[in-house]
């Protein structure tokens, strides 16, 4: 075609003396090394390319990119492809990322298919389609960190998807013990506490956070540091928290003691500074051997959640008495507090800051 073209040229009337047409273009070299395998046992290394959603193009066609130029083959002649996702980070846009997940996906590749889901999300954070479709790949795959870790960064931009929380709990109960993703590069959690906004409404009085909580790390973190911080525009004050994690190491534990004049409700405002959603949990002693705990409340970063409650006569606790599976235990025979705990479930993030504030417990109505 090429030849055909350059014919026509010279034989156009009007050429200057002495032109001759460019030489014909070389085969662009393949970007990446894929790989793929067929019914007759051979096999091809080149760069498969996202060329099935054209609908120029025929049908369940796989175009590759080889040395010698572009080739496809049918659908029904591959019985297997690897896709090098490595070598496609540098090169290519989100967006181009998840057109070769999509075929991926065709090809019977989820592996490669999450691979390219999480390099799109990586190159653009805010891509909610790259960490939605990174979940689902890995729920398919059983990936349960990877899903939890993805399920995360999209509830930070969906926040208010109540589904969304439900798929992100559910992966990180499946991930178990697993030990957490580390945190992307660019995405750690600053050294420094990070500035964080007056709270909507002004405190409650009551047990207004003036003095540190007694920190508990159990064995759960190999530092813990707590602190009262002032807010710079009043005299409200926050109990600030920083962790760091041990890695596989999933809570952490903070402990008040309480005057048993205090009611069985507790209420209190939470800011998550961090860039992860955390999960927290409420439970309580009574010091004569009954624990109880709640089930937990996730915080999306950067935002109060205002008006976290817990009552202790709600049915609502788990507990040695129902086996620490169902969440129907109470304090309603009268049976009060005498210390509280906040347990704090960072999930995929291995560090970070924590804010509790207008900590109080209201009479019982």
């Amino acid at each position: 075609m090429l030849g055909m073209i350059a014919v026509l040229l010279l034989a156009a009337p009007g050429a200057p003396p002495g032109w001759a047409p460019p030489p014909p273009l070389a085969p662009a070299a393949p970007a990446a090394r894929d790989r793929l395998e067929f019914r007759s046992g051979e096999t091809l290394e080149g760069e498969i390319l996202p060329r099935m959603e054209d609908p120029a193009r025929p049908p369940e066609h796989v175009f590759v990119r080889v040395t010698s130029g572009e080739v496809s083959f049918p659908r029904p002649q591959i019985t297997k492809a690897r896709f090098d996702i490595p070598g496609r980070k540098g090169p290519l846009e989100s967006t181009d990322l998840l057109r070769i997940a999509r075929i991926a996906e065709h090809l019977d590749a989820a592996p490669n298919a999450l691979e390219a889901c999480e390099a799109a999300g990586e190159k653009s954070p805010d891509l909610a389609e790259a960490w939605e479709r990174a979940g689902a790949l890995a729920e398919g795959l059983g990936e349960w960190a990877r899903a939890a870790a993805a399920l995360e960064r999209l509830f930070a931009l969906r926040p208010d998807d109540a589904r969304v929380l439900e798929r992100l709990k559910a992966a990180r109960t499946k991930a178990g013990g697993a030990k957490p993703p580390e945190p992307k590069r660019g995405m750690e959690p600053p050294i420094e506490a990070p500035p964080i906004p007056e709270p909507p409404r002004s405190p409650d009085d009551g047990l207004e956070v003036t003095e540190p909580w007694d920190f508990q790390p159990w064995d759960e973190c190999d530092q813990g540091i707590y602190r009262i911080v002032p807010n710079p525009a009043g005299t409200n004050r926050y109990l600030g928290i920083h962790w760091q994690m041990k890695p596989g190491k999933r809570k952490l534990v903070l402990g008040h003691v309480v005057p048993t004049t205090v009611s069985r409700i507790f209420r209190f405002d939470a800011f998550n500074a961090s860039s992860m959603p955390i999960e927290i949990a409420f439970a309580a002693d009574n010091g004569a051997g009954r624990y109880l705990e709640s089930r937990t409340t996730l915080v999306a970063p950067g935002r109060w959640r205002m008006g976290i409650t817990f009552d202790l006569r709600e049915k609502a606790f788990k507990s040695q008495k129902t086996n620490w599976a169902d969440f129907s235990d109470s304090f309603a025979d009268g049976t009060k507090a005498q210390k509280i705990f906040l347990l704090l479930y960072p999930g995929a993030a291995t560090s970070g800051f924590f804010y509790i504030d207008a900590l109080t417990s209201p009479p019982e109505g």
